[in-house]
């Protein structure tokens, strides 16, 4: 991934000499962010996985990831770890107290200055699909099932309705989606 950083003065590279200054963005997210080392073991998780997960940091440092991410999409195969990335992938995941909810998760291999891989990191957050209202338009319907299917994805929600994608953004704008 590449990195794009303004830093033509001298107050703006104080900041990026800041201890811990990726500890205090993380912790500022509204994204869970979890690290984990090549044995697949939490070493950092941030209070927002505490709120989407319910499990605390006490309860899942040094368990595997599987402990507090508990995915049944994970628990076949570690996507991370296969693949090297996670891009946008909408995933089950079941909280603390045992409720399935959605999440849209990212994650990447982390390398040492050799290229050699030394851990890996997860940022996610809880999808919020609005819910059907009884009495709904079909046509409200047919475009949330639509989003649905296609992850999101506004293009290919739109081409599969067969309409363009400002069309599609007027509708969901109409409908609230």
């Amino acid at each position: 991934m590449g990195e794009t950083v303004y830093n033509n003065n001298m107050q703006q590279s104080r900041i990026f000499n800041v201890p811990d200054l990726w500890r205090l963005i993380a912790e500022n997210s509204f994204d869970a962010v979890i690290i984990v080392d090549t044995g697949q073991r939490i070493i950092y998780w941030n209070s927002q996985a505490v709120r989407i997960t319910g499990f605390t940091a006490d309860e899942v440092l040094g368990q595997n990831c599987l402990v507090g991410v508990r995915c049944p999409n994970c628990l076949r195969r570690c996507g991370l770890f296969t693949k090297g990335e996670i891009c946008e992938r909408t995933l089950p995941l079941i909280t603390k107290s045992g409720r399935e909810i959605t999440v849209v998760k990212n994650g990447q291999l982390i390398k040492d200055g050799k290229g050699k891989v030394i851990g890996g990191i997860e940022i996610f957050h809880r999808l919020r699909r609005a819910r059907t209202r009884p009495g709904a338009p079909e046509e409200e319907n047919r475009i949330r099932d639509a989003l649905a299917a296609h992850k999101y994805s506004r293009e290919k929600t739109a081409k599969t309705l067969g309409m363009s994608r400002a069309t599609l953004w007027r509708k969901m704008k109409k409908y609230n989606l």
